[in-house]
């Protein structure tokens, strides 16, 4: 019988493939799935060995390493809080072309019973007791997701239980012939589970998505592959460029592996009658607005624009990575005026979301199929607070019908407390309050502390390794230095008209683009002189006007405690030290004197030292 969504990913798992792991922790047991189980047939009509790991024993590490040894096709069981200690070993996992499929059920962070929440009810108090009542069951976050989506992996997402089993079946086919490794995402709120019985039936489309010659020629690849360079993930070489055979036989193209993935879901039709694609547009020929979201929490969205808005499109995305820009202008219709990218807001205050760049990328891409040069659509990040399943049609019709002075805003705020800024102090009892105070006093406004503060996740034994916030402010870096990129494009454009007044400070500022005082001043004038002409802005000024907030140069900060210097096993530490990238460390020894301990195998690592050798 099949109860829940890591219920039906167990049956797919079992259905196809040679090896399979479960991670358990404290909040997720997804081995009780397997012991759920009455059907255990599996492709090679073979028992498959059956391994269950604890979270905190660094799984993916192991089941890296079985991947590679073994050679089989292997899946795996785990929620969403198991994906940011396994980074280095997914990176290490798709280098190695490996037939891996990694199940995935999202889970709230930060239930309601942690730290934070407790924290955050004491700052907000009233306010957080308004917006969380009525709420039921935790709310899961994506924001791990997101966190792995450069990993290599592909990654494929439904919000249905029923979607997961099929993806499953097509993420493991998929990775057996592009020897692509495979994350396969579902909803994991409660509400999200639907109540309409699941159809399993893996006996007949397993065999039909992966056949003996594909599992043949997938061990030959596997065969002559040893180890190919991150950089040659989802490359072909360059014309002229020597590649070993190897190589060549084992990277499979972005567009290759779109391309199977299309396949593969068009035999499931066939077999089954349940039509999905890679991307998928639904809606009228002629929508003047379009939705785009991810397949995961999406579904009450498209109850709502089928129920309310029948003008309006939704572009749903199964297959997040490898994200293909063609296929996603393709699905739009021609006549879309204005695109709404809706996406869970993300814990920490950004300015952008990982979907929202892949849309906006996507419209300014300058390769020759892109047709939508020079009339690019209104682009909006709709931001949803919750799982997505909590969305109401008063939360859609204000998104539509609002007039946003913001480029991104959220539609439902009321299922979260009052935001709190990472730049303002908080309770006077906690540790860091006096070097929170000093860099709020050197910084003020450009002061941006991207990970959590007064949190367990922060100065407890579980916290998060540096890399959590590292790869949030790295795309905060990355969108700065394509909004530069911009205004030098825009101030050497000799057919552009602009005032000379303009031109000029948008000159002085991306000279000293750097210089925190400097950037400030011309950015201030470029802003004023901007907003004098706001009416009369078209093309990159009027891009560059709506980011204005990028004309200030941010001070990014990652604070944590003294268990950093234990590197936490994942050289955490030294990644973002030896990145080179414009971020600042600050780390607090907050164990007692008397605690410390005398083994010097258990021995604090010398941050100072590395920062000195590898830093900048």
């Amino acid at each position: 019988m099949v109860s829940t969504a890591f219920d039906s990913l167990a049956q797919a798992a079992f259905a196809s493939s040679e090896a399979i792991f479960t991670i358990n922790s404290p909040s997720s047991h997804p081995s009780r799935s397997i012991d759920r189980l009455a059907d255990k047939y599996t492709i090679s009509n073979t028992s498959p060995a059956v391994t269950t790991l604890q979270l905190n024993a660094d799984p993916f590490h192991k089941i890296q390493e079985s991947a590679a040894t073994n050679k089989e096709l292997t899946a795996v069981l785990a929620s969403s809080d198991s994906l940011l200690s396994a980074i280095p070993h997914l990176f290490k996992t798709a280098s190695q072309r490996s037939a891996v499929v990694v199940h995935v059920e999202t889970k709230e962070r930060d239930s309601a019973n942690n730290t934070n929440s407790t924290t955050q009810s004491q700052v907000n108090g009233a306010a957080l007791k308004a917006a969380t009542a009525g709420q039921k069951g935790v709310v899961p976050s994506y924001a791990d997701l997101m966190a792995v989506r450069q990993t290599g992996f592909a990654v494929l997402t439904s919000d249905n239980a029923q979607a997961a089993f099929d993806l499953a079946l097509v993420a493991q086919a998929a990775a057996v012939q592009t020897s692509t490794p495979f994350l396969n995402a579902v909803n994991g709120s409660a509400q999200s589970q639907t109540a309409k019985q699941i159809v399993l039936d893996h006996q007949r489309v397993a065999p039909a998505l992966i056949s003996e010659q594909d599992l043949a020629a997938h061990r030959e690849r596997q065969a002559a592959v040893s180890e190919i360079s991150l950089s040659s993930l989802y490359l072909k070489p360059q014309e002229g460029q020597p590649a070993s055979d190897a190589t060549v036989a084992a990277a499979a193209t972005p567009e290759e592996v779109y391309n199977k993935v299309e396949e593969l879901l068009s035999v499931l039709q066939k077999q089954t009658g349940r039509s999905y694609h890679p991307i998928d547009y639904q809606g009228p020929a002629n929508a003047k607005t379009v939705f785009v979201s991810l397949a995961i929490g999406s579904s009450s969205l498209d109850h709502i624009l089928h129920a309310h808005h029948k003008d309006v499109g939704l572009v749903k995305i199964h297959l997040y990575r490898p994200w293909s820009e063609r296929h996603f202008l393709q699905a739009l219709p021609a006549s879309v005026e204005r695109v709404i990218v809706f996406e869970q807001a993300p814990a920490a205050q950004t300015a952008w979301t990982p979907l929202f760049l892949d849309v906006s990328a996507s419209f300014h891409s300058s390769g020759d199929n892109n047709t939508w040069a020079g009339k690019v659509p209104k682009i909006l990040s709709a931001r949803f607070r919750g799982s997505g399943a909590e969305i109401d049609a008063e939360d859609v019709k204000s998104a539509l019908t609002s007039e946003h002075t913001k480029p991104a805003f959220v539609i439902n705020p009321r299922f979260v407390p009052q935001s709190v800024s990472s730049a303002s102090p908080l309770q006077e009892a906690d540790v860091d309050t006096p070097y929170i105070q000093m860099l709020n006093q050197v910084f003020q406004d450009r002061l941006n502390i991207e990970n959590g503060l007064k949190t367990d996740s922060v100065w407890g034994a579980s916290q998060q390794s540096p890399e959590f916030g590292y790869g949030s402010l790295v795309t905060k870096v990355a969108a700065r230095a394509r909004f530069a990129e911009l205004v030098s494009k825009t101030v050497q454009d000799s057919n552009l008209k602009i005032s000379e007044p303009l031109r000029k400070a948008l000159t002085q500022w991306h000279l000293n683009r750097s210089d925190s005082k400097l950037s400030k001043r011309h950015g201030d004038e470029a802003i004023a002189l901007l907003q004098q002409a706001k009416d009369g802005l078209v093309g990159s000024l009027a891009e560059i006007s709506a980011q204005s907030s990028q004309f200030a140069k941010p001070s990014h900060w990652l604070i944590g405690a003294d268990s950093w210097a234990y590197d936490i096993a994942d050289s955490g530490v030294h990644h973002v030290i030896s990145s080179n990238a414009d971020i600042n460390l600050l780390i607090l020894d907050t164990e007692p004197y008397t605690a410390r301990t005398q083994n010097p195998e258990n021995r604090k690592k010398d941050i100072g030292l590395y920062a000195m050798n590898d830093g900048s």
